[in-house]
């Protein structure tokens, strides 16, 4: 996986002469022992410890430099139906938390059975072979796979290669998906897995039109530096290479704001959303989408990306009273100018990223110490009205948003159980004209429970954008402005 994640356009270097790097890269490997009882991931020393133990030595080797971790393997999950966490899971989660400071792990999905009846897919990619553990845990960005490769070359043809399974844009014939509808989205993107042309009894992945250019080891002796590979062990890599350039880009923003820089740029290919019209088989499927990478290293004129780091203590207490707090971030639409091409339509997104504090007890119900939640001012609510609806929300715990906001996408209660929350939607620009308020705000868990929860803290990271598409107007400018004087959210005690 090094030539993926390493080199993000291997293919276009090597066509052009010209290789480029965008990574460095420190490898570890993940060894098992006779001990290990074939590798069983809830028996003796195992994946977990050596997982913890492997990003230790990383970034004692990296230095000060920022570091992503990517993890290409996994193991089926024995937990599903039953808990969905495993020692290995948590451990993820618990590294990913890392005392409130974050860190970015991202882990493969995980790889669906042989296909070689054209009939079998996508059927058997959506089950029974669910996500392979620790791709179920909260706080990693769990990368599944889809394809844009489906045109055989001339050699593929020559050699009987059959017709590509999956039309570009689908989920790859490779990937697994998610299994339980009310867990957090998972995965959480999909990048490039492969495509394969299955046929005689044959899964066929290793055309050169359907499969990923990488490099080869030299240790086996052989005399060629590139090979070809797929599944979903590159599209982690691929991601991970995209996390590296956007943390070595912005190394003084937190973990959580590279992570949600990345997903915010996530949709859903149009072959993605005809070939599972069910919105949870698409979710679980593809989570929040294929993200593009160029649009999550800065802002344009016309599309202003907004980020704002803060923190809530969710389990807050007064004398041992609840006084549990939401935050209200000011985003300062330009309103004249948005008013003067009111009947344009733009694109609205919001991604709120966070990590939450594991436990380890797997059979306690909250998992987590903390939870957040967001929500923005909608068109036709004023401000006092927007902080009422929120505050009712916190301080009665599991009361449901009114419909007050935005036609998002994604129901807020589907994208809101997680510690990803990323959402889009599309709106006449007069419809966000002005300063509207972005709300954070807290679900409570295991902290409310325990003393030392009521002075935790829960870092978070929220990142805006909107989109005027083809309309050339520069209003990065006016809200730069008008963001410079806030630097502290308003907050309001229910």
């Amino acid at each position: 996986m090094a030539g993926v994640a390493a080199y993000s356009a291997l293919a276009d270097g090597v066509a052009g002469g010209y290789l480029h790097a965008d990574a460095w890269l420190i490898a570890m490997r993940l060894l098992e022992s006779s001990a290990d009882a074939g590798g069983d991931p809830e028996r003796g020393v195992m994946w977990a410890e050596r997982t913890a133990e492997s990003v230790e030595v990383a970034e004692s080797l990296a230095g000060d430099r920022p570091v992503v971790h990517n993890l290409s393997i996994g193991a089926d999950n024995p937990a599903i139906g039953r808990t969905d966490r495993t020692a290995w899971s948590v451990s993820a989660d618990v590294l990913a938390w890392n005392g409130g400071q974050g860190r970015v792990l991202v882990v493969a999905g995980g790889n669906a059975d042989t296909i070689t009846d054209p009939a079998d897919y996508p059927y058997i990619n959506l089950g029974p072979s669910y996500l392979q553990q620790p791709g179920q845990a909260w706080n990693v960005l769990t990368v599944g796979g889809y394809s844009a490769l489906g045109a055989l070359t001339v050699e593929d043809t020559s050699m009987g290669y059959p017709a590509p399974l999956a039309r570009p844009g689908q989920l790859s014939p490779h990937s697994r998906t998610a299994a339980v509808a009310n867990s957090p989205i998972k995965p959480d993107i999909v990048m490039e897995a492969g495509n394969t042309g299955p046929g005689g009894g044959l899964e066929n992945p290793e055309a050169q039109g359907l499969s990923i250019l990488t490099l080869r080891s030299t240790a086996g002796g052989s005399a060629s530096l590139l090979r070809r590979t797929y599944k979903t062990s590159p599209a982690a890599a691929a991601a991970s290479n995209a996390l590296a350039q956007i943390a070595a880009a912005h190394p003084d923003l937190a973990p959580a704001t590279w992570r949600a820089l990345l997903v915010h740029t996530a949709r859903w290919p149009e072959a993605a959303v005809a070939q599972f019209p069910d919105r949870r088989d698409l979710l679980r499927s593809f989570g929040y989408g294929v993200p593009r990478t160029e649009l999550a290293m800065a802002s344009d004129s016309n599309r202003p990306v907004m980020i704002y780091e803060g923190s809530l203590r969710p389990s807050r207490r007064i004398r041992s009273k609840p006084d549990r707090q939401a935050d209200f971030i000011e985003i300062p639409f330009p309103e004249d100018e948005l008013h003067a091409i009111g009947d344009s339509i733009v694109e609205l997104t919001v991604t709120l990223s966070y990590f939450a504090e594991p436990t380890d007890n797997l059979t306690r119900r909250a998992y987590v110490g903390g939870r957040l939640r967001w929500d923005l001012q909608g068109p036709s609510e004023t401000g006092d009205g927007f902080r009422a609806r929120i505050n009712r929300v916190v301080h009665e715990q599991g009361v449901t948003p009114g419909a007050g906001s935005y036609p998002w996408v994604i129901p807020a209660d589907d994208r809101s159980r997680g510690t990803l929350q990323h959402d889009h939607t599309t709106v006449p620009a007069a419809n966000i004209a002005g300063t509207r308020l972005l709300a954070v705000y807290p679900v409570l868990g295991w902290w409310e429970d325990a003393r030392e929860g009521w002075e935790k803290d829960l870092p978070y990271s929220v990142v805006v954008s909107v989109d005027l598409g083809e309309v050339e107007l520069d209003i990065h400018t006016l809200v730069a402005a008008a963001l410079l004087p806030i630097s502290v959210p308003v907050r309001h005690s229910p």
